[in-house]
């Protein structure tokens, strides 16, 4: 099962919007359940409660609830305010906190202690999948007994997905919702 985190708006039915765009949000998933991109709607931005960061597995981190105004917001109640979308970018990282990379560190490390284990291709592409869930080339190097200047020598050509199918269907669909009818 991949892993893909994102912060998204969050919706008083369990909606998450994934991108903004127009004053509209694409939600993505509503509940623990992602919906298929034919699925994919949009929502007025005024509409959004709060923003949590979620994975594509089904976890998500702490809801952070959308203020009512600047008089309103009290980041120790995790109560934010944003007249845009998104958060303001001083709240993100309080808002993301150590949470996600806390959820996916036992998987990284997994496929760090795989990396013997497996051979040719095996490898890149487990090489490929820790880098995209952020282990760096002294993690790699670490675990299969390699400095890390040898480990990124060796497998810098490991394929890396930054665009995943489930991105390019989130950007396709943003692209109609921004295209004037």
């Amino acid at each position: 099962m991949r892993h893909e985190g994102l912060l998204g708006a969050t919706f008083a039915d369990g909606g998450v919007g994934a991108a903004y765009a127009a004053g509209k949000v694409l939600v993505v998933r509503v509940g623990d359940r992602e919906l298929e991109p034919d699925e994919y709607h949009a929502r007025p931005d005024t509409e959004i409660t709060g923003w949590a960061h979620v994975c594509s597995c089904g976890w998500h981190g702490t809801h952070w609830r959308r203020a009512t105004g600047p008089g309103d917001q009290d980041l120790p109640a995790r109560r934010v305010w944003s007249a845009h979308p998104s958060p303001p970018m001083d709240t993100i990282d309080l808002i993301s906190g150590h949470e996600y990379a806390d959820h996916i560190a036992p998987i990284r490390e997994g496929l760090l202690a795989s990396l013997l284990r497996l051979a040719g291709d095996h490898v890149l592409t487990a090489v490929g999948r820790a880098r995209e869930l952020g282990a760096s080339w002294s993690d790699i190097g670490a675990a299969t007994g390699l400095t890390p200047e040898d480990a990124h020598a060796r497998w810098q050509h490991a394929p890396i997905q930054l665009v995943t199918p489930r991105h390019g269907a989130q950007l396709a669909a943003l692209a109609r919702l921004c295209t004037p009818a």
